[in-house]
């Protein structure tokens, strides 16, 4: 799989539950954060050369944001996520308010 591969650091690859797709946490980009890298697997074993999904402004999206994802998943089915609803948990009154314990 030396197409997949690259001398920077890698970690959690995940495979598609039909083993044709691989993805990779990899460093190698900037060698400073971790991005998910993709390649297929055809069916006579031939493996792609690893790449980062195409995005509308690359720069803006993958170094700007200054994101890691260390651990990507194959998902086969839509995830559901309520921002209001998470957004009451973290702002709960029953975190601790870590500000008012620090002494000086």
């Amino acid at each position: 799989m030396t197409a997949a591969n690259s001398d920077d650091t890698e970690s959690f690859h995940n495979w598609t539950a039909n083993s044709r797709w691989l993805v990779v946490s990899s460093r190698r980009d900037d060698g400073l954060f971790t991005r998910p890298y993709f390649c297929h697997i055809a069916a006579d074993g031939r493996v792609s050369k690893a790449f980062m999904l195409p995005q509308r402004n690359p720069r803006q999206f993958y170094r700007d944001r200054f994101l890691s994802f260390n651990v990507p998943e194959f998902i086969i089915a839509p995830t559901r996520f309520d921002g209001r609803h998470a957004a009451q948990i973290i702002n709960d009154d029953y975190r601790k308010d870590f500000t008012t314990t620090i002494t000086k």
